[in-house]
């Protein structure tokens, strides 16, 4: 079995689902603390990877995804200080490629235009 399907010891996260308004707070916190550790895990088990597909199926990958526009600026954060191949999963996520078509389609230019969309919204 690939490593990438085998659990890691922070995969039963605390659920970051609550409906309370005063427990916003917490619930972004909680958000927070469980993007890093799924990009944390993200990174251990993925950096040593060429292939992208095999870096995005990644389990932790997925979970990101599924925490929706709540993991956007952990994710926009991994983006510009470690780099991670966080593409497929920001255009997923907001349904955007902010991108202009007519410019070179290159792992540089996505991540400064990313950051540069994400820097708009207050989200870096």
């Amino acid at each position: 079995m690939p490593s990438c399907l085998i659990d890691h010891p922070t995969a039963s996260l605390p659920s970051v689902y609550t409906h309370a308004p005063d427990q916003h707070q917490q619930q972004s916190e909680s958000t927070r603390e469980q993007c890093r550790a799924l990009t944390d895990w993200w990174h251990e088990a993925t950096d040593a990877l060429s292939s992208p597909s095999q870096k995005i199926q990644h389990r932790a990958y997925q979970r990101i995804i599924l925490l929706g526009t709540a993991a956007l600026p952990c994710i926009l954060e991994d983006l510009r200080n470690r780099g991670g191949y966080w593409f497929p999963a920001l255009e997923r996520i907001t349904g955007v490629s902010p991108l202009p078509k007519n410019k070179p389609t290159t792992f540089a230019s996505l991540k400064a235009a990313w950051l540069s969309w994400g820097r708009k919204r207050g989200l870096v």
